[in-house]
């Protein structure tokens, strides 16, 4: 009893030692070991899960990383998240605005970030020096089971102290008092979203990461399209149309679903789409659990919860195939 008693101390304080080496220590670490960034055996090895930063106290790497991946995952291709055969290195001078028009690169010359074979770099806007990296920050899948753990470790915690703003809807707990309906939205699908769906249930990112490793995970839906998603996404957008639970929309959905679903109506659904301030999944689910459908979730928190948790990302496939993710 005692021996477990001190393991799990001990167990405890590691785990309290990995959250702690944020990057920046990590960083302090090296330089008094010697150990330049410029020298970082993680600098150029784009196989290990790595970042380095100048001196930048007031940087905020988490937000800017899940800002960045949210984006990425609706707009980034295979061109510009995997290895393109030249990369930015620490302190070098660039032209953000003309990498950025590259068609093997992703950039926000707003936020002072580009993505380059599928690195993350940030460069500093008045120097228009590189000053940080982060190595594979889309998280995919392809990476490994090993990588993926690691990088939700690492990244998840980061935005746990955050709050939304106007300009970047993230958090899954979103209050709001609108109520609940029936009604399918139609015209502006952005604004406040109920708490809660008739007929289903809400998930948060966390719930469904853990489904995501099951035997048998959920079929996941995205209302929005995109690059990428949750593992085993499909593209419905479709779906969240408005119009009435007969039209043409509600017909197409019910056979692409009965098809992903081999006809089981009782398989575990997941909606989702931008953030928590969008109604396109809502209108998805609904009409989902209209169609019959038992074990309906609407991902609230949507694209950005996912993202600036660092969870695994993976292709969207958009050809509604059946045998992308029905679990067998």
């Amino acid at each position: 009893m005692e021996l477990h008693h001190y393991a799990t101390h001990y167990i405890k304080v590691y785990v309290i030692i990995l959250w702690l080496l944020s990057t920046r220590m990590i960083e302090v670490a090296r330089r008094e070991a010697g150990l330049q960034p410029a020298k970082s055996p993680y600098l150029n090895d784009p196989n290990r899960l790595g970042f380095w930063l100048t001196e930048m106290p007031e940087w905020n790497i988490g937000n800017k990383t899940g800002i960045a991946r949210a984006h990425c995952a609706e707009h980034c291709n295979t061109s510009v998240l995997r290895p393109s055969g030249w990369t930015l290195q620490l302190g070098q001078k660039v032209n953000l605005a003309d990498l950025a028009a590259g068609n093997d690169t992703f950039a926000s010359t707003e936020e002072g970030w580009i993505v380059v074979g599928g690195d993350l770099f940030y460069v500093d806007k008045v120097s228009e020096k590189v000053m940080g990296v982060v190595r594979h920050f889309m998280n995919l899948k392809e990476y490994g089971r090993g990588f993926n753990k690691h990088f939700t470790v690492l990244w998840g915690y980061r935005m746990e102290q955050d709050t939304d703003d106007d300009d970047f809807v993230w958090s899954d707990k979103q209050p709001s008092d609108i109520a609940p309906t029936e009604q399918l939205r139609s015209g502006n699908f952005g604004g406040d979203t109920p708490q809660e769906i008739p007929g289903g249930k809400v998930i948060k990112a966390e719930e469904l990461a853990r489904k995501l490793e099951a035997s048998r995970p959920p079929l996941v839906v995205s209302s929005i399209g995109g690059a990428l998603g949750p593992l085993g996404t499909v593209d419905l957008s479709y779906s969240t149309e408005g119009g009435t639970y007969t039209d043409a929309t509600q017909q197409r959905l019910e056979q692409d679903l009965k098809r992903l679903t081999d006809g089981d109506e009782s398989r575990e659904l997941v909606f989702y789409c931008h953030h928590a301030k969008c109604w396109m999944s809502y209108n998805s689910a609904l009409r989902a659990i209209k169609l019959g459908y038992k074990n309906v979730y609407w991902f609230r928190g949507g694209l950005n919860a996912w993202a600036v948790k660092g969870y695994p990302m993976d292709w969207v496939n958009h050809s509604g195939s059946a045998s992308v993710h029905a679990g067998k």
